[in-house]
């Protein structure tokens, strides 16, 4: 059985026997404890011949605070777990991942947990206010402001639900807008391996979307650009001329498209609202994404969304 350190009420109640002349011996059998507890608990905290349990209790506490053993952890893990929360990955994304990593090296095993622990004891000297953003999902009464255009394909003409990502080759479409709606990113996110493809664009016109999208389509194998889907925004009202079937998302339902929202919540770590996308480079873009595809992935059993697609293209080639 594991021991279990004196409560505030148990000491009130040895204060009261105390007074009422009971034996120490009669006190332990009271409160289920050993006399050597109440024995040792009256010896730490008396103080001229007077015992007070709120003393008791605040020196308890202090005491408690010298008591946290000191983590001597593997110079190797400590590197990995810091290149890591650089790369922008989760405690959870790390501590998975290096198991795959590392699979015979007991020492480089370690929780989540302890990785949040260290870093919030400063053992590990990352600062708290990096770590990984949580996203924020819209609000209930959330609606989108677009035009209307005419649409060939609503979602329930799809031939899979949303939660369905058992084949390769299905993209979820958005964009993300910048400070003043002047600049934005065209994002893509394949459905069943989470690769992330983002590029910036000066604006949401429609003739440019549609230029990014058929160059995006000239480089992926066409086994692996089976359909697109896409919200009601009026960028995409060219959707006829990228030659794949694309279907349309019903009004105000985010979540029929959760990859993408997902994703565009990742970019957000790199491209916070109220920044001016006018003045992001490619190259900028270019990293963010690559570190993005380059994290393990929990729904992945922990490989990178790189990892899986590459697997996906080879295949395809």
């Amino acid at each position: 059985m594991s021991y279990n350190h004196l409560t505030i009420d148990e000491r009130s109640c040895i204060e009261y026997n105390l007074r009422n002349g009971v034996s120490i011996s009669m006190i332990a059998k009271v409160l289920g404890r050993n006399k050597s507890t109440v024995s040792r608990e009256l010896r730490r905290n008396k103080e001229k011949g007077e015992y007070q349990p709120v003393k008791a209790q605040a020196a308890y506490q202090e005491r408690r605070k010298n008591c946290i053993p000191e983590v001597n952890i593997y110079e190797p893990l400590k590197e990995y777990i810091i290149s890591n929360l650089k790369q922008r990955w989760s405690p959870e994304q790390i501590a998975n991942r290096v198991k795959i990593e590392h699979p015979n090296d007991p020492r480089m095993r370690v929780s989540f947990t302890s990785i949040y622990n260290w870093i919030y004891r400063e053992i590990i000297d990352f600062p708290k206010e990096r770590l990984r953003f949580k996203g924020r999902t819209k609000p209930n009464n959330y609606q989108e402001k677009r035009g209307r255009f005419e649409i060939d394909l609503t979602i329930d003409k799809r031939l899979f639900m949303p939660e369905d990502r058992s084949e390769a080759g299905h993209w979820e479409i958005d964009t993300v807008i910048g400070k003043g709606r002047t600049g934005c990113l065209i994002t893509l996110v394949e459905r069943k391996s989470r690769l992330v493809i983002a590029l910036p664009i000066k604006n949401k016109k429609m003739e440019l979307v549609n230029q990014n999208i058929l160059n995006i389509r000239h480089h992926i194998p066409k086994e692996l650009f089976k359909s697109i889907t896409s919200d009601r925004g009026k960028e995409f009202a060219g959707y006829r001329e990228w030659g794949i079937p694309t279907y349309f998302a019903d009004p105000y339902s985010p979540w029929q498209r959760g990859s993408n929202e997902n994703t565009n919540g990742l970019l957000r770590e790199f491209f916070p609202k109220g920044m001016d996308l006018s003045e992001v480079e490619p190259g900028e873009v270019l990293e963010a994404v690559n570190l993005i595809n380059s994290r393990p992935r929990k729904c992945l059993n922990y490989k990178t969304a790189g990892e899986v697609f590459r697997e996906y293209l080879l295949k395809a080639i």
